[in-house]
C-alpha cells in the first residue's frame, strides 16, 4: 500500500472513514481544495496545511482530528460546515504567523484532548475568526490542558466549558461564555483588549484579564446591600479582599493586582467619558 503523503490540491476530496485517504500512516497535506465528511468519523494521522486557504466541510456530521504527531499551519484553514473537532492525543504544532481558522455561519470548531499547545508551538498562535451564526468551542478531554490560539475575532460565540483553559492574544466576539478558564495573555496593549458583545460567567467560570482592558455591552451592574449584580459582580466574587481566589468571576493574575497595588474597575463610557447613548470615543 501506498504510505506517501495524501494531498488535497485542488476540488473536492470525499471521505466517509480515514481508511478513504490512504495508508493510516500517510501524512495529510492540505494545499488548497476541500476535504468533505460524508459521515462522522476521526482521523489519527498527522497534517500539515500548506500556504493558502485550504477547507473542510463536516456539514451534517462531526469530524474529529485525533492526531498524535506534528501538525503543521502553514496557511489557513475554513471549516465550511459541521462540527470539526481537533482533539490530539499528543503531538506538537508547527505555526506560521498570522495562520488561521475561518469558520463559516453555522459551523462548529471544537478544541479538547490533552494533546498539548495543538494551535501553538509556544512562539505563533493559530488566529480564530468565527463568522455570524458560528461557533468555537473548548471542551475537556483527557488530562487537563491549557489550550492555547492567538487572537479571537468575529461576530460567532466562545465557549469555554468547565474544566477546560483556553489562553488567547483577546476575544472580540458577539458573545462568550466561560465555565472554566480563559486567560487573555500578558499584553497591556491594544492587542490586549477585548471587545464582547456579551459576556456569561458560569459558576465556576473564570474570566483572566491580567492586565488587559474589556469593552463589553454587558451591563457594569449595581449594588444592593453590599453585592453587585453585573460585571461588577463578577469582579466582586473573584476579588476576596485582593486575594483574587474568590469561586471564579471576572480576575486578574497580574502580581501588582495580587500585591493590593491595582485592581479591576468598572465603569460605563458615559462614566468615564461623559457619552451619551449613541455617542463614541476612543481613550487609553
Amino acid at each position: 500500500s501506498n504510505s506517501g503523503p495524501m494531498t488535497i490540491t485542488a476540488g473536492t476530496v470525499a471521505a466517509g472513514a480515514e481508511t478513504n485517504l490512504g495508508h493510516l500512516a500517510s501524512l495529510l497535506v492540505l494545499n488548497g481544495g476541500t476535504l468533505k465528511a460524508t459521515r462522522t468519523f476521526a482521523m489519527s494521522r498527522s497534517m500539515t496545511i500548506n500556504p493558502g486557504t485550504s477547507t473542510v466541510d463536516a456539514s451534517g456530521f462531526r469530524l474529529i482530528f485525533s492526531f498524535n504527531g506534528t501538525t503543521t499551519f502553514n496557511g489557513n484553514l475554513n471549516v465550511a460546515g459541521g462540527e470539526v473537532h481537533i482533539a490530539p492525543t499528543g503531538g506538537a504544532a508547527a505555526v506560521a504567523p498570522g495562520a488561521t481558522i475561518n469558520i463559516a455561519p453555522g459551523a462548529l470548531l471544537g478544541l479538547g484532548g490533552g494533546g498539548g499547545h495543538t494551535l501553538s508551538d509556544g512562539t505563533d498562535h493559530v488566529n480564530i475568526v468565527s463568522q455570524p451564526g458560528a461557533s468555537f468551542r473548548v471542551s475537556p478531554a483527557g488530562p487537563p490542558t491549557n489550550h492555547v490560539v492567538g487572537t479571537i475575532s468575529g461576530a460567532g460565540s466562545t465557549t469555554v466549558d468547565a474544566n477546560s483553559k483556553l489562553t488567547a492574544t483577546h476575544v472580540r466576539q458577539g458573545a462568550l461564555t466561560v465555565g472554566g478558564t480563559l486567560v487573555v495573555r500578558a499584553n497591556a496593549g491594544a492587542a490586549g483588549t477585548s471587545n464582547i458583545g456579551s459576556v456569561t460567567i458560569l459558576s465556576g467560570g473564570k474570566f483572566d484579564l491580567r492586565e488587559n482592558k474589556l469593552i463589553t455591552g454587558t451591563a457594569a451592574g449595581t449594588a444592593t446591600e453590599g453585592t453587585y449584580n453585573g460585571l461588577q459582580g463578577e469582579v466582586q466574587r473573584a476579588y476576596n479582599f485582593a486575594a483574587w481566589d474568590g469561586t471564579g468571576g471576572l480576575t486578574t493574575s497580574m502580581p501588582q493586582a495580587l500585591e493590593g497595588i491595582t485592581t479591576i474597575g468598572v465603569a460605563t463610557g458615559e462614566q468615564i467619558r461623559g457619552l451619551g447613548p449613541t455617542d463614541t470615543d476612543t481613550w487609553g
